[in-house]
């Protein structure tokens, strides 16, 4: 029986999952879109971009501190394709001590370009602790800011009531209407609107 399209779908996914893992970051908004100029100018996918540095591979922009470091390793390997030359030059002729002094130049070479990948990831990972640092930062402050408005408005009801008139209606709530005036009422002085003021004089 012929697959439909959503298993043949799944059916892809399965197997991509042998071989990849899917990455799901938090960039700031420059860094985004730095991230698309780059990919689009240099015509690769940014999965691509980001094997690239894991792998020491040379991806050139000035403003990326990380970016700096690859092209540094660039050019130690370039030193390292050099040195190798000499050496098989040099295995061609009795000239074993020198040779030997090339190839401790090329893995010390090898080394230092290992302690640039190390630095490079170390941070790359700083960067993302930073980052997520703060959006936690920024969560906190809109719930800070929740919380003044809350209060803001608290504040505002308890000043309406402070200075509304507090006769009691017919229907059973307090008038909503400004106490503009002082007037007694069954022995205690209270804030009335101007219509109860009317109606207790006229009493």
């Amino acid at each position: 029986m012929a697959l439909t399209a959503a298993e043949r779908m799944k059916l892809s996914r399965d197997r991509r999952k042998k071989d990849y893992t899917r990455l799901d970051i938090m960039l700031l908004n420059k860094d985004a879109e730095t991230l698309a100029k780059v990919t689009k100018e240099k015509d690769i996918t940014k999965a691509e971009f980001v094997t690239a540095l894991l792998n020491g591979n040379a991806v050139t922009n000035s403003n990326s501190v990380t970016l700096g470091f690859l092209n540094e390793n660039k050019e130690l390997k370039k030193q390292v394709n050099h040195q190798n030359q000499l050496i098989y030059e040099l295995n061609k002729q009795p000239l074993a001590k020198k040779n030997n002094d090339l190839t401790i130049e090329t893995n010390n070479a090898v080394k230092e370009l290992e302690q640039y990948k190390e630095a490079n990831i170390k941070l790359v990972l700083q960067r993302d602790r930073a980052l997520q640092q703060a959006i936690k930062l920024e969560g906190n402050i809109s719930i800070l800011k929740a919380d003044n408005k809350g209060l803001e408005r608290s504040l505002k009801d308890q000043m309406d009531k402070e200075f509304n008139c507090m006769i009691i209606t017919k229907a059973g709530t307090r008038c909503k209407s400004n106490g503009l005036y002082k007037a007694e009422w069954h022995g205690i002085e209270i804030r009335v609107c101007g219509q109860h003021n009317a109606i207790i004089n006229t009493q």
